[in-house]
């Protein structure tokens, strides 16, 4: 099965698949989220393996997995929120005294940069992630009760598919100035420009059909903040790749890399996206 072949069942499988549970959302999307920070962060410790880096991936993974889980459980009772991010907040401090703990007995060298790498990549992974979950299970959304949480997240998914594809072809045919070279030499200011303005538009056209209910204005600011914050979080994998001189996070999607290859960008915009709702919904606006 050539590359090509790979890459397309894996699309026509697993697409259909995400978008299923994203639009069933409760202790199904949970689960998703469980699995891609666990594959998430088994890969970025394998990364840093390549550093000459021993994180402490077993505790990592485990206490990664459980903050979604911990967060997820309470999150629809009375006072929901309140006391899914006080379990947040308690996992992640048991977690740091448990890393710091167990670098104790493990015996093995740098261990600054050991414990640092081991935190850093429950952050960037499960603490990223972790807020496209909160962002499912808002009962209110930009002001507007009940807003479907899974066609919003629809939206940011597709407005994301549409930059990626958008930036490589026009920075394949047009592109002549190179937008970050020593991080990523292949993309180009043309092709960066056309996926932002393709995921505007798509976030607005996607989301006028979905959620009609959604103001004009907020579609528009989030399809600028997919579009520019989720480039950014691909070019920030290729920054982790290329310092760990690897081509692919992992091998694990047949023809498409690993976890962290398809989840950079929504990774990068899911805190960005979850902060612009507090603060619009704090206003009142």
């Amino acid at each position: 099965m050539n590359n090509l072949t790979s890459r397309v069942l894996v699309a026509l499988l697993g697409i259909p698949a995400l978008i299923y549970i994203i639009l069933q959302g409760g202790a199904l999307f949970c689960g998703l989220i469980v699995i891609i920070t666990s594959i998430g962060l088994w890969e970025f410790y394998l990364m840093a393996e390549k550093k000459g880096i021993s994180a402490n991936k077993y505790v990592g993974i485990f206490f990664g997995a459980m903050i979604p889980i911990l967060f997820f459980i309470p999150s629809m009772d009375k006072f929901g929120l309140f006391t899914s991010m006080l379990n947040v907040v308690f996992t992640l401090l048991l977690f740091v005294v448990s890393t710091i703990l167990a670098e104790m007995f493990r015996g093995k060298p740098n261990a600054f940069l050991n414990i640092t790498v081991t935190i850093g990549g429950v952050m960037y992974v499960a603490g990223f992630l972790l807020c496209l979950l909160g962002i499912r299970t808002l009962p209110s959304i930009l002001g507007v009760q009940n807003l479907h949480g899974g066609y919003f997240i629809l939206c940011m998914f597709i407005a994301i598919w549409l930059c990626d594809t958008t930036a490589y072809f026009v920075g394949k045919s047009i592109g002549r100035h190179k937008l970050f070279e020593r991080v990523s030499p292949n993309k180009t200011w043309e092709g960066a420009i056309a996926g932002a303005v393709a995921a505007v538009g798509g976030f607005i056209g996607v989301s006028a059909w979905l959620l009609p209910e959604l103001p004009m204005v907020h579609s528009a600011t989030l399809g600028i903040i997919v579009g520019t914050i989720g480039q950014a979080g691909d070019l920030a994998e290729s920054l982790l790749k290329r310092d760990a001189g690897v081509k692919d996070s992992s091998n694990i999607l047949a023809g498409h890399g690993g976890v962290l290859d398809r989840f950079d960008s929504i990774l990068m915009t899911s805190p960005i996206v979850y902060i612009y709702i507090f603060s619009i919904d704090l206003l009142g606006k």
